[in-house]
């Protein structure tokens, strides 16, 4: 399943403060994603995610992902816009 950016972003919200924030993982060492190239293709062109430590699995396997520096930006305006979050 293909996913937009948005819902790329929203599924590593879930996974970061289900998953990663109790262990102290900081946004672009957490794995937040869990799929396929072909599912993260798009996050991936974008600049938004890469694979742990830059490596694709092969084709139709899993593998994590995690934020590139401008998908950490990204991942905090969409927990901004969606949770209602603001900075002072």
């Amino acid at each position: 399943m293909k996913m937009s950016n948005k819902q790329a972003m929203k599924e590593a919200i879930r996974r970061y403060f289900k998953f990663q924030l109790p262990n102290n993982k900081d946004l672009t060492t957490a794995w937040i994603g869990l799929g396929t190239e072909a599912e993260y293709r798009k996050q991936i062109n974008d600049g938004l995610m890469k694979f742990f430590r830059g490596e694709a699995p092969p084709k139709r396997c899993l593998g994590w992902l995690t934020l590139t520096s401008k998908g950490c930006i990204e991942f905090l305006k969409t927990l901004q816009e969606e949770y209602q979050i603001h900075q002072k």
